[in-house]
């Protein structure tokens, strides 16, 4: 272990350690031998949250989103908030997305997973810069037995924004290959909603924040309605996160929302709880 790695572990066990040290830290780039160093020591996990019917609430849960944490051996779980945007910057992002996509695929390649589970996975931007993404992810996913439509790719509303051009080349190659493919956080940037065209996404996933703000301010309901009717009429699935109360589920059913997430139904879980 080099002499950065020991500084970091030691101000991370250190009872005066900054919770946020993560996000502070000066060397970005040596931030990359932590990530792999984690990766190596299995303190990354994976816990899914259900996606399920609005109209059955089915308990037969066939979607999952994977959601990545962090469980320190030391300061003890930390939120992907704190790590990510590191990540990213330091080009660790890469090796950590490809850990994600390997346990993923090992989680649906278990013989007590039915052929009809799917799962959700993030991407970020970063990613997408790597010429052989698509490829090696198909790679991966075949090496498992699986089908590459049980995979759904998640970008960010915002994260799409980034490079327009690059992520509809990205996007075109995923669909080509099967994949699903979803845009997250809907409401949160400033898009235009011809984005819902230009990169053939098959669902959208209405931000918990705008759901939030429907029961506060009636003008973002109007806005909702109107944007889960034109998604509907575009042929495309509606997912609405976030939704924790029994209030919520009512009126994004009277959207006619397809799908929800949320802690009414679940909250996010391990596999193994599961399965």
């Amino acid at each position: 272990m080099n002499e950065f790695l020991m500084i970091f572990f030691d101000k991370a066990g250190s009872e005066e350690a900054d919770p946020n040290f993560l996000l502070k830290m000066d060397n970005i780039a040596l931030y990359q031998d932590v990530v792999v160093l984690a990766i190596e020591l299995q303190e990354f996990s994976l816990y899914f949250q259900p996606i399920v019917n609005t109209l059955t609430l089915a308990e037969d849960f066939q979607h999952y989103e994977a959601l990545i944490r962090w469980e320190h051996p030391i300061k003890g779980m930390i939120p992907p908030d704190h790590f990510i945007h590191i990540a990213e910057k330091s080009g660790a992002i890469i090796p950590l997305g490809y850990w994600v996509i390997h346990e993923v695929c090992r989680c649906l390649s278990q013989p007590s997973v039915p052929q009809n589970v799917s799962v959700s996975i993030n991407l970020s931007p970063v990613q997408f810069k790597e010429a052989s993404l698509v490829q090696s992810i198909v790679k991966i996913i075949k090496s498992y037995g699986i089908s590459t439509n049980r995979i759904t790719i998640e970008i960010t509303e915002t994260s799409a924004m980034r490079d327009h051009q690059l992520t509809r080349k990205v996007f075109a190659a995923f669909h080509a290959e099967g994949f699903k493919l979803s845009m997250d956080d809907f409401g949160t940037g400033y898009s235009s909603l011809s984005y819902l065209l230009n990169f053939n996404f098959d669902i959208i996933k209405i931000d918990k924040s705008f759901i939030a703000n429907t029961l506060v301010d009636g003008e973002y309901e109007i806005i909702a309605k109107a944007v889960v009717k034109l998604a509907h009429d575009l042929s495309l699935i509606v997912v609405c996160e976030g939704i924790e109360t029994d209030d919520q589920l009512q009126m994004v059913s009277e959207w006619k929302t397809d799908f929800i997430q949320g802690y009414l139904i679940s909250k996010p879980r391990p596999w193994s709880e599961f399965y």
